[in-house]
């Protein structure tokens, strides 16, 4: 395991076990479906893609949450000489988190998760698999604003990201939200727009 990854991992591990179990006034059961857009160049090349995003969390106990996230993308059409084929891109993951209470209506979360990814191009697959290691702060600012910020280690098919992602997100009713966020890992942007509600 190379230092990045230790450092990561560490981090991710100790906000999930270390700290002592603490109720939280942020909601950490929740349903989310979203449009994504991506640009990447894991091909050599930048390739723009779109397509859906679907966000679940399930609270376990006071401090314990399941986290799990699904996307899939379609590319712009790709040209190469007299012939042109899209690249369809998948990834998931699920894992467990943790949060911890540090102010009102402001928590530290930490998650360890198991992801895949896959990619399907001139009538190759490309299947790969690992974990994500992230840690960060999520804060309702008032009773229509939230904001998260996140950072990730990601180690995916022997590659790894580090990379982070910020969300912003205003409250259309007491459970239901539009977010707005964008994820940086070395070699793609996300943006993301979404609706989400709170059980």
């Amino acid at each position: 395991m190379s230092s990045k990854a230790a450092i990561f991992t560490a981090l991710g591990l100790a906000l999930i076990t270390a700290l002592p179990a603490s109720s939280s006034e942020l909601s950490y059961t929740s349903l989310s479906i979203g449009y994504q857009t991506q640009s990447d160049d894991e091909l050599g090349f930048n390739l723009d893609s779109d397509g859906v995003r679907f966000d679940g969390s399930l609270a376990l106990s006071d401090g314990v949450f399941l986290r799990a996230d699904y996307f899939s993308l379609r590319s712009d059409t790709v040209q190469t000489g007299h012939s042109s084929y899209v690249v369809d891109s998948s990834r998931s993951s699920i894992g467990l988190g943790y949060h911890f209470p540090v102010a009102l209506n402001t928590d530290l979360i930490g998650t360890l998760s198991y992801g895949s990814k896959k990619k399907d191009f001139l009538n190759t697959s490309k299947d790969d698999e690992g974990y994500i290691v992230s840690a960060g702060i999520r804060s309702k600012l008032a009773d229509i604003i939230e904001l998260d910020a996140e950072l990730s280690y990601v180690d995916i098919g022997g590659k790894e990201d580090v990379g982070y992602g910020v969300t912003g997100r205003v409250f259309i009713m007491p459970d239901a939200s539009i977010g707005l966020s964008f994820d940086k890992l070395d070699n793609s942007d996300k943006f993301t727009v979404d609706l989400r509600y709170d059980f």
